[in-house]
């Protein structure tokens, strides 16, 4: 397959799709399982929403929380392409593992 019809397969998010996306980062951090940080992309977040979920579940949280904060803070995709984002437990501040675009969640 040549490299411009891969290139035109990959999908990019619509409009709906960032915006359903920052809602339900907005909604979580409302509802305070959330707390991202403002300076940095790391956040904290209870461990439970991670309980029982597999990898895949924790790298695209990880993931979506990490581009909303890319969004909303005026960063170019090239500042933040090779970031780390620590993920800390709300409660007690342990480190519960990190996100890379490279490596996804690793905890």
């Amino acid at each position: 397959m040549g490299m411009l019809k891969k290139l035109n397969q990959k999908k990019r998010p619509d409009v709906q799709q960032i915006a359903e996306l920052m809602k339900n980062v907005i909604d979580l951090t409302a509802m305070g399982l959330l707390q991202p940080g403002e300076e940095t992309p790391d956040f904290y977040i209870y461990p439970e929403l991670f309980a029982g979920k597999d990898q895949k579940f924790k790298s695209n949280f990880c993931q979506n929380v990490f581009r909303v904060w890319c969004l909303t803070s005026g960063k170019t995709p090239e500042e933040t392409r090779s970031m780390t984002v620590a993920v800390f437990h709300k409660e007690n501040g342990d480190l519960l593992g990190t996100y890379t675009e490279k490596d996804g969640f690793v905890g």
